[in-house]
């Protein structure tokens, strides 16, 4: 069974109350049913217990165990299911990573980035002021023709030797990180370097978090993607299996909703 517990240490010195702490089961569970129609549902649906958003959406991308789920939307993260307690990640040397409850009793080993589609969205809204400041009004030119126009002209500099790390917010295990610019020359600062240099960054960045020996461990043999930002962004999906060196699938209409819709369907047909 999963670890399933409040961390009540943690809580009792943050002086949370944690007398009105629910009791942990594993999910998906049946809470109980319906008491009456409610909203257009009938009485004696089945209700479930509470499941976290991220496990629902990986959850909706069915992985085996040999996958590992990638949903790139405003921010970003990695997300590898499995069984081994042994193979729970030790917090000190690996703070990039958190193991969690997953369904069914399995764990899920989760690299969550500050830094995804929200990078890309802050790059462009400074071409914007950047323009403004020339006396140019951007809004002669729609932001899905930027975006485009960033995809095309990265993938002309894919291998760029310009390096961008874009943690601009920082990261949770490292929130005093910034963002930098390095190894910059006179041949590498064109339009199309800095746009081939910043998706490559977003990815770089997540493989630092779920290194490549982890992946290894787990025997990961492809990678499940997902979110808005990774299924428009062509640019982003060669950097994520040049990256990974492994085969990235896309799913799509991937979200919790519907994770956690399946997870509860499944107590109706038991």
């Amino acid at each position: 069974m999963a670890f399933i517990y409040w961390p009540m240490c943690r809580l009792l010195q943050a002086r949370v109350p944690t007398k009105f702490l629910p009791p942990t089961v594993s999910v998906p569970h049946r809470a109980g049913t319906l008491l009456m129609d409610w909203l257009g549902i009938r009485e004696g649906t089945t209700v479930g217990v509470a499941m976290g958003d991220m496990q629902c959406s990986v959850y909706a991308a069915q992985p085996s165990h040999t996958d590992a789920v990638l949903n790139i939307g405003t921010a970003a993260q990695i997300v590898i299911i499995y069984t081994d307690h042994s193979l729970r990640s030790n917090q000190l040397s690996r703070q990039s990573l958190t193991d969690v409850p997953y369904f069914s009793g399995d764990y899920a080993k989760v690299a969550a980035s500050l830094s995804g589609g929200n990078v890309i969205a802050t790059f462009v809204s400074m071409l914007q002021g950047w323009l403004g400041a020339l006396g140019i009004d951007h809004k002669m030119i729609g932001d899905a023709d930027i975006y485009e126009r960033l995809v095309a002209c990265g993938a002309e500099k894919w291998d760029t030797t310009l390096c961008v790390d874009p943690v601009w917010w920082g990261e949770r295990h490292t929130p005093e990180a910034k963002g930098s610019v390095t190894n910059m020359t006179g041949d590498n600062m064109t339009f199309s370097d800095w746009c081939g240099a910043l998706h490559r960054g977003i990815i770089q960045n997540l493989s630092k978090m779920m290194p490549e020996e982890v992946l290894l461990e787990h025997k990961i043999e492809r990678l499940l993607g997902s979110g808005r930002t990774l299924h428009k962004n062509t640019l982003l999906q060669r950097h994520v299996t040049s990256t990974f060196k492994r085969p990235l699938v896309l799913r799509e209409d991937v979200d919790a909703p519907l994770g956690a819709a399946m997870a509860v369907s499944k107590l109706c047909v038991d």
